[in-house]
C-alpha cells in the first residue's frame, strides 16, 4: 500500500517536472520570436486556458485545506495540488518574462489579477517539497511585480489637470496671391 502511494506520488511529481520543463521551453521559444505581434497573440491565446484551469482548480476543497503537502503518504487530491502549482508557476513565468503584455492583460481583467495574486500567495504558503528553488523565486518575482502595481489605473484617484488658457493671437490679414 505504501509502495503504491509512493509510486503515485512519484508519477505525479515526474509529470509536474516534465510539464514545467515544457513550459520553460515554450517561454524560451516565445522570447526568441522576432515578430512582436505574433508573440503577443500567442501569449494571449496561451493565457486564457491557463486562467481557466487555474480557476477550476482553485475551487477544489483540497487546496483550501492544504497548508502543507506531506509526500510520505498519498493524498487523493495531490494531483490537483500539482496542477494548481504548475499553472500558477506558468503564469508567474509569463509575468516575469513578459511583464508589459501580462500586466496590460491583467489591467483589463481585474478578476484574473485578483485570482493570480491569490494563487501566488497560496503557492507561497503551501509548503511543498517538490517545488524547486527556481519556481519559488518566480513566485517571489511575480509577487513583487504585482505588488508594485496593486491598484489598477482606473481605481487610482484622478489628478486634476490645470486648464490651459490659450492665448488668442491676433493674426494679420493674409495676403492673397493676387496682392503680392
Amino acid at each position: 500500500m505504501i509502495i503504491r502511494s509512493l509510486l503515485r506520488i512519484l508519477v505525479s511529481y515526474t509529470a509536474c517536472r516534465t510539464s514545467r520543463m515544457k513550459q520553460l521551453t515554450a517561454i524560451k521559444n516565445l522570447q526568441g520570436m522576432s515578430n512582436a505581434v505574433k508573440r503577443h497573440k500567442l501569449i494571449m491565446d496561451m493565457l486564457k486556458p491557463i486562467f481557466k484551469v487555474l480557476e477550476e482548480t482553485r475551487k477544489l476543497p483540497a487546496l483550501r485545506d492544504t497548508v502543507s503537502v506531506d509526500l510520505s503518504h498519498f493524498n487523493p487530491h495531490l494531483q490537483d495540488v500539482f496542477q494548481y502549482m504548475e499553472s500558477t508557476a506558468f503564469l508567474c513565468d509569463f509575468l516575469v518574462f513578459f511583464p508589459e503584455i501580462t500586466t496590460r492583460l491583467l489591467k483589463k481583467n481585474l478578476l484574473w489579477r485578483v485570482m493570480l495574486i491569490d494563487s501566488i500567495q497560496d503557492a507561497m504558503n503551501i509548503n511543498v517539497q517538490f517545488v524547486d528553488i527556481n519556481t519559488r523565486s518566480q513566485f517571489e518575482k511575480a509577487n513583487k511585480i504585482l505588488s508594485d502595481r496593486t491598484v489598477p489605473t482606473e481605481l487610482q484617484p484622478t489628478v486634476a489637470r490645470k486648464s490651459r488658457e490659450t492665448k488668442k493671437v491676433r493674426r494679420k490679414p493674409r495676403l492673397t496671391s493676387n496682392e503680392l
